[in-house]
C-alpha cells in the first residue's frame, strides 16, 4: 500500500525520526527521565503523542515545568545525553529498509530532510545501512530541532526537483507545514511521534501500520 502510493512520484523527501527511525519509545524514556529529575510526573506514550509538537522548545514549555531561566536548557541537555546513549537500541520501522530498496529500484530519487543534527544524521544513516538509498541528506547545524523549511527549499533548488513530482513523508504537523511551504504533496504516517487522531484532523492523507 505504501509502496504503491509512493512509487507514483519521481522524488520522495523523507523525515527521519519517527518516520524511518522508530525512536518513539526512546523519546518517551528520555523525556520522562528529564521530567523526573525535575520532580515532575511522567507522561504515558499516549499523552506524549497527543502533546508533541514543533518547535520542540514549545513542546517542552507546554509540559508545565518551571518556567525559570535555564529550565528549558536543562531538560534539553538531559534529554539529548540520554537519547544519544539509548540510540543504539533503536531500529527502523518494520519494512522501511525493504521499502527504500524497492523505491530505489523503481528509479525514485530519495532524500532525507530532518531536524536532527547533520553529522549525527549522516552517522545514523550509515549505522542503519540506508545511506546508499539517498541522493541528498539535509539535517540541521544544531540540536534544537526547529524548522526544516529553509533546508527544504535548499534541497529543492540544489537538486532541481519539480514540486509537482515530489512528495514529503513525515509523522508530524510540522512535516505537513514544511510540505505546504515547499508546495509538494505530503503523506503523514501515524506510527511516529504524533497521534494519528491529530494527524487525521489536519490532513487528508494519513497511513498507519504500513
Amino acid at each position: 500500500m505504501l509502496f504503491t502510493h509512493l512509487s507514483t512520484y519521481k522524488n520522495i523527501i523523507w523525515d527521519w525520526n519517527g518516520t524511518l527511525l522508530n525512536d518513539v519509545d526512546i523519546t518517551l524514556d528520555c523525556l520522562n527521565t528529564g521530567l523526573s529529575s525535575m520532580e515532575l510526573p511522567p507522561l504515558t506514550l499516549e499523552e506524549m503523542r497527543r502533546k508533541f509538537h514543533f518547535p520542540v522548545e514549545s513542546f517542552y514549555r507546554s509540559l508545565d515545568f518551571p518556567q525559570k531561566e535555564g529550565s528549558y536548557d536543562y531538560l534539553h541537555q538531559v534529554y539529548h545525553k540520554i537519547y544519544t546513549d539509548k540510540l543504539a537500541g533503536a531500529s527502523l520501522f518494520e519494512g522501511r529498509h525493504a521499502l527504500l530498496g524497492m523505491l530505489q529500484k523503481q528509479g525514485v530519487a530519495q532524500y532525507v530532510l530532518s531536524a536532527a543534527p547533520q553529522k549525527s544524521l549522516e552517522k545514523l544513516l550509515h549505522h542503519f545501512e540506508v545511506a546508499p538509498f539517498f541522493t541528498g541528506v539535509y539535517g540541521l547545524a544544531h540540536s534544537r530541532a526547529d524548522s526544516k523549511v529553509e533546508n527544504g527549499h535548499h534541497l529543492l533548488e540544489t537538486h532541481k526537483l519539480d514540486p509537482k513530482e515530489t512528495i514529503l513523508v513525515g509523522d508530524t504537523d510540522h512535516d505537513l507545514e514544511v510540505g505546504q511551504q515547499l508546495n509538494v504533496d505530503v503523506l503523514l504516517l501515524g506510527d511516529g511521534h504524533q497521534h494519528p487522531d491529530h494527524l487525521n484532523r489536519i490532513h487528508h492523507t494519513v497511513m498507519v501500520g504500513v
